[in-house]
């Protein structure tokens, strides 16, 4: 049917489309389509001919509607649909404006029939949107930086290998009789399991491990 607030053009197409999005929407939906519409006709009883998102979404904005983002992501397929269902009615402009978007209308506008160029409108939206999204990745690959791996094997450090310091026989021997048995029961001290040396009063004299390293040392 005609519609008269919209200067005698023929809104039968979208408003169908309004009306079914509406019967199968939740509640909440409903309400956004309601809104969506109630702009649409505004913007075309004030003479406005661009339907492109940007012009829908920031009008749709300022009346506490859905973001214009909100109309490019996949979730507002519907309000596309109804919005290029809309422009191609009134014989506006669905898609945004760029060079190559005049050619592409004509051919749209060139369809007989009213459902296939709602159709038609609807896919460049949703390809357009999709080419965005490669776009934004595309960019999101580039920002990252691959750094080629490091090839160069670097020496590892010298090693310092510690030598033994050499004994003459004579310093040998004196070891030998430094920590002979008969030496260190003159001295009243005890070898005990750890290595260690005490005096007869139990104080350590040798820590831990000291008689072992000398008894290594003494049987050079």
């Amino acid at each position: 049917m005609t519609n008269p607030d919209a200067g005698g053009a023929d809104l039968s197409n979208s408003e169908r489309l309004f009306r079914e999005l509406q019967a199968t929407a939740r509640k909440s939906k409903q309400v956004e389509l309601e809104r969506l519409w109630t702009v649409l006709q505004d913007m075309r009883r004030a003479g406005i001919n661009d339907y492109t998102l940007a012009k829908v979404g920031a009008r749709l904005e300022r009346v506490g509607g859905l973001r214009t983002q909100s109309l490019r992501n996949s979730s507002g397929k519907d309000y596309r649909r109804l919005i290029a269902a809309f422009a191609v009615d009134v014989c506006g402009k669905s898609t945004d404006s760029k060079p190559r978007g005049a050619a592409q209308a004509d051919w749209i506008d060139g369809i007989p029939d009213i459902q296939l160029r709602s159709w038609a409108r609807q896919m460049v939206e949703e390809n357009k949107l999709l080419q965005r999204q490669v776009n934004e990745l595309k960019s999101a690959f580039k920002a990252l930086r691959v750094y080629a791996p490091n090839t160069r094997v670097q020496a590892p450090p010298p090693v310092t290998v510690a030598t033994q310091p050499w004994l003459s026989a004579f310093e040998i021997e004196l070891l030998k009789k430094s920590f002979d048995a008969s030496r260190f029961a003159e001295n009243g001290w005890t070898a005990n399991s750890d290595g260690s040396v005490t005096d007869d009063i139990g104080v350590t004299v040798l820590p831990p491990g000291f008689k072992d390293v000398m008894d290594k040392l003494a049987a050079l």
